[in-house]
């Protein structure tokens, strides 16, 4: 699977319930030219609510590449829940050019998880 050219995968919520959770799977998964995943609650102009941010699985049999800037994987929540989480399997991970794999909170809730099972992880 590759994403290109600023395409994007979203899971959100902006009000005040949980986003929702994405789960890919296949060969290899590339994100270039500003392609993301998102599963991210709240929004960042307006921090209210207790929503977590989502779950993120992507499991490949051959890698997962990352390249370029505003290509990323991102689980964050803007208000006080808990970031989300992000799960990564791949022989390969490749994250290079300032792509980003982020689980973040902007308020008081914690920030999330990331659980990575790799082969060899490259730069």
């Amino acid at each position: 699977m590759t994403f290109a050219n600023k395409s994007v995968i979203r899971a959100d919520t902006q009000g005040f319930g949980d986003a929702g959770n994405v789960l890919l799977q296949g060969d290899t998964l590339t994100l270039k030219e500003g392609a993301r995943v998102d599963v991210n609650t709240g929004r960042q102009t307006a921090t209210t609510g207790k929503g977590h941010g989502g779950t993120l699985t992507i499991t490949a049999k051959k890698a997962i590449l990352i390249d370029g800037q505003d290509s990323a994987l991102i689980s964050n929540t803007f208000t006080a829940g808990e970031g989300g989480t992000i799960t990564l399997s791949a022989p390969l991970l490749d994250v290079e050019n300032k792509g980003t794999i982020q689980a973040a909170t902007q308020l008081d809730g914690k920030g999330g998880a990331y659980f990575i099972e790799c082969g060899h992880a490259a730069h």
